[in-house]
């Protein structure tokens, strides 16, 4: 599972995948058209890039578009069944503006955050 701008920045990797044609392999690409990690920009996926149609030419036959749940619920078995991949789907999805959670950068919190991981209490 992976998102339309990661797709994009690694779109070699479809050439890869479609060569060596694994079988147990499902590439699934939640596509909200928008570089979401560094401001919102448009990908070129809201533009004239069509991953799915990318993914046939590299040789992923099974390659579709998923806008529906009925297209989820189309595509689910396939997804389940492990020997005859690879496959590929782009899942379109709402570019909601999400507020961002970061955790504390602030060393004092990380060094209490691992010992608590670890077992241990605050110092």
């Amino acid at each position: 599972i992976t998102g339309d701008g990661e797709m994009l920045m690694g779109i070699g990797s479809l050439a890869t995948v479609g060569l060596q044609s694994p079988e147990n392999l499902t590439i699934v690409v939640l596509d909200n058209e928008v570089y979401g990690e560094t401001g919102g920009q448009a990908s070129h996926t809201a533009g004239t890039v069509d991953l799915v149609g990318v993914a046939r030419a590299c040789g992923i036959a099974d390659s579709r578009a998923i806008a529906t749940m009925a297209d989820v619920e189309a595509f689910a078995p396939a997804m389940q069944d492990v020997s005859s991949g690879p496959r590929f789907a782009s899942v379109k999805i709402d570019s909601a503006n999400l507020e961002r959670v970061l955790s504390s950068r602030d060393g004092s919190f990380i060094l209490t955050r691992i010992r608590g991981s670890l077992g241990f209490g605050p110092i």
